[in-house]
């Protein structure tokens, strides 16, 4: 993938940044038989444009009954085991 060649570049020497979200970086460095919290350093966050780094989206057609109800969705999932699980799993 495009993605794991720029690891590889920058493993290399070639490049000297990686922008990458935090769980495709851990996927894609696991994938590769490494331990990302040993070989990559995280040397910028980009809070600017999102403080948790991901949306979800909805149509502008979308009610608002639809949006209020995929909110509290989300709001009650990060309270769970499930939603911390996958926070450890992917180093988030």
């Amino acid at each position: 993938t495009p993605y794991a060649q720029l690891y590889l570049q920058l493993k290399r020497g070639r490049i000297d940044l990686w922008p990458m979200p935090n769980a495709v970086m851990n996927y894609l460095v696991r994938d590769m038989k490494e331990d990302p919290n040993k070989v990559i350093k995280k040397v910028y966050t980009l809070d600017e444009i999102s403080q948790e780094g991901y949306y979800i989206a909805a149509s502008l057609t979308t009610s608002d009954a639809i949006v209020q109800r995929l909110r509290r969705a989300l709001t009650e999932f990060k309270q769970t085991k499930a939603y911390t699980d996958i926070i450890e799993k992917w180093g988030l």
